[in-house]
């Protein structure tokens, strides 16, 4: 034969003598100890975790050969034992403790499925893989039957008198009685564990969420325990345990494209990514339950921008949660808990003027009046599309959130329309002024709060070349600076005198928010847009001697950089359709930048590198002072750790930047949290490839 027709293939009959001795064929039926099953359901975890991130079914679940091969499990063992056997790998576990796990597994991976196929703004194929390749996740079987099953595992495993197998080898000790099995407590909080998972997916997500957050916190602990405990060991080359796992399955299965194998992610990646899943599912349900709107914005911002980012599930049944809240919570981010502008205030205030015919005069002639209703209908509608889309995937979201920039533009101004001839008509009535002030503000303050997300989001993606950066830190820091203004104008207009206007006592479902935490919030927004408009401003002025040389790739004259510009922000533009009389603010001013640019450029290197070292050195402070307020104070209360998070990883950041601006004999304050490793660098502020001259 010719040698270049030779496939490799090596004879049964004819094995090499260096290859690894081969598992034994599988076998459903073939005993194994507490520990093998023990490391069996772990991997089994590594393949459920991985589908969960993404990958498909037959490259992950679908490779358990006991999905397979359910039927199989049973109790008809042909092979007699010996006494040993018996006590080590007894063939009960197989179908008493095994089987019901294996059922878990499918169960969950069920009602998962099925949490994906609600409208919940992910997309298949794009968040997750829904197909199922002809394998069967127990669908009819009911998740009761399923829990009772993982019941009865329990309870074999605890061995009471009446379901004890072994009679002469149960030891009594006082009431509980025990079955001499190495590894039992290794097993038995594995059973637990997916029983605890199970039930969590199994109820129902609603606005409370006080049932789910009491199961994955009590998951989370089992957890706990199982990491506290030695991890069962890797079986023999040769154990039965080793065949349990077919990384080519989707060879036997119904796939329409061929599937390249994949090896299972390792078991502390499992772990870390079952970790972050029940966290942030506790961490969903105690704001569910307990949140107000603003502790709930700020909970799904942090979460788009951590790292990793969350998994499917945790984003699908968040965007249930919010279905389930009713629209008034939604509108009560805006209004009463940022600013406190009573809804029925408005709505009372425009009704009263509307039918006063007198002061209607101040409209010019002809001139349409928009009912303060329809501007409410427009604002819920762009305010569930924010909430909403914080739990897309990060293109998707940055996609959709600038196609509903002008949106936001349009409800501004019509709101300051609305409200300015009553502002002018009352201007006795300092209360109402400052409502009418207060409400335009506030929706500059989230349409602004969204372009802060579009923007960075896009150095998370890599979006831009480097010539781009300089231009993109200069706009952010402008962005950052109408926030800070913003906000500081909301503070001056909040007075206690408002109150009088208050609603009636809120409810669980609306949970109130005073006016020392209103200001407390306020306080820790402007600090956080501080220091981040402090490092956008160092990082553009690092770049600026860099502006229109070969060392930012690609080269680009400044009139092709303006071009560049024009394109990547035609989302300030408004639409052919669209007119619109006030100004946006967010529309970017190319002159300015030039200017900025040349200013810069004239001054001595020592004097750019003494501002960088200033303004990181104060974003730096600013950012440890944020970070011990997480709390009430920034309305993190229900998620400081993902504020701390956030915080550290951009002191780590402003702690690098100094460490390359100052001497190498200097030294930079850090604590072991903050010290910035080699190598690492901050999503919105990527390590720049400098090309050389």
């Amino acid at each position: 034969m010719d040698p270049r027709m030779d496939s490799g293939l090596m004879p049964v009959d004819d094995p090499d003598p260096n290859a690894p001795p081969r598992p034994p064929p599988f076998d459903a039926q073939t005993p194994l100890t507490a520990e093998e099953i023990s490391w069996v359901l772990d991997r089994a975890l590594a393949a459920e975790m991985d589908w969960h991130s993404g990958r498909f079914m037959a490259n992950t679940i679908h490779t358990l050969e006991y999905v397979h091969h359910l039927a199989d499990m049973s109790y008809s063992y042909p092979i007699p034992q010996s006494e040993a056997d018996k006590r080590i790998r007894p063939k009960e576990l197989i179908p008493t403790v095994l089987r019901p796990c294996v059922i878990g597994l499918l169960k969950t991976c069920d009602l998962v499925w099925r949490q994906f196929s609600q409208p919940s703004y992910l997309y298949d194929g794009e968040d997750y893989h829904s197909e199922k390749f002809d394998v069967s996740l127990c669908e009819t079987v009911q998740t009761p039957r399923v829990i009772e099953m993982l019941d009865s595992a329990e309870s074999w495993l605890l061995a009471s008198p009446g379901q004890c197998y072994f009679a002469s080898k149960v030891v009594q000790t006082g009431t509980q009685f025990e079955l001499e099995l190495p590894n039992r407590d290794m097993l038995l909080l594995r059973v637990q564990l997916r029983r605890s998972i199970l039930r969590a997916f199994a109820q129902q997500a609603d606005a409370s969420g006080a049932g789910q957050a009491t199961c994955f916190r009590d998951a989370r602990l089992l957890l706990d325990a199982i990491l506290a405990i030695p991890a069962p060991a890797e079986p023999e080359p040769t154990s039965p345990a080793r065949s349990a796992f077919d990384p080519a399955v989707s060879r036997r299965l119904v796939v329409v494209t061929p599937l390249k194998p994949l090896p299972l992610s390792s078991q502390q990646e499992a772990w870390a990514t079952l970790r972050g899943i029940l966290d942030c599912m506790v961490t969903l349900f105690d704001v569910a339950g307990r949140g107000t709107a603003i502790e709930w914005m700020m909970l799904l911002l942090l979460q788009a921008r951590s790292v990793p980012p969350r998994t499917a599930i945790v984003r699908s049944m968040t965007v249930t949660v919010i279905r389930s809240r009713s629209a008034k919570w939604i509108m009560e981010l805006p209004f009463m808990q940022a600013a406190y502008v009573p809804l029925d205030s408005l709505a009372l205030l425009t009704s009263s003027y509307d039918q006063n015919p007198y002061e209607n005069t101040i409209l010019a002639v002809g001139q349409p009046r928009l009912p303060i209703t329809d501007i409410e209908s427009r604002l819920q509608e762009v305010l569930e599309h924010f909430f909403l889309t914080l739990n897309q995937n990060r293109p998707r979201a940055r996609r959709n959130f600038a196609k509903v920039l002008f949106a936001w533009h349009k409800i501004e101004e019509d709101m300051a329309k609305v409200l300015a001839p009553i502002r002018n008509s009352l201007s006795h009535m300092q209360s109402v002024v400052r409502i009418t002030q207060r409400a335009p503000l506030v929706i500059h303050f989230l349409r602004f709060t969204i372009i802060v997300e579009y923007i960075l989001s896009g150095f998370e993606l890599d979006l831009y070349t480097p010539s781009e950066f300089p231009f993109i830190y200069w706009y952010t820091t402008g962005i950052c600076g109408s926030l800070i203004t913003t906000l500081e104008e909301l503070k001056k207009l909040e007075h206690s005198n408002d109150y009088r206007f208050a609603p009636p006592v809120s409810s669980p479902d609306n949970p109130g928010t005073t006016q020392q935490d209103r200001m407390a919030w306020i306080d820790s927004q402007v600090m956080w847009y501080e220091a981040l408009r402090g490092m956008c401003m160092a990082r553009f002025v690092a770049l600026v001697p860099l502006v229109d040389t070969p060392s930012l790739f690609p080269q680009l004259d400044l009139e092709r950089q303006r071009m560049n510009v024009h394109k990547r922000f035609e989302w300030t533009v408004p639409p052919p359709h669209e007119k619109t009389d006030l100004t946006d603010m967010a529309r970017p001013d190319w002159d300015a930048y030039v200017m900025n640019v040349a200013r810069l450029q004239a001054k001595k290197a020592e004097d750019l590198r003494t501002r960088q070292m200033n303004l990181l050195s104060s974003a730096k402070e600013t950012l440890i002072n944020l970070r011990g307020r997480a709390g009430a104070s920034s309305a993190t209360g229900l998620c400081e750790g993902l504020w701390v998070d956030s915080c550290t990883s951009l002191i780590r950041s402003c702690t690098k930047a100094l460490r390359m601006y100052r001497p190498r004999a200097s030294t930079v304050e850090a604590t072991d949290d903050d010290a910035a490793d080699d190598g690492w660098a901050h999503p919105w502020f990527p390590d720049i490839d400098i090309q050389e001259q």
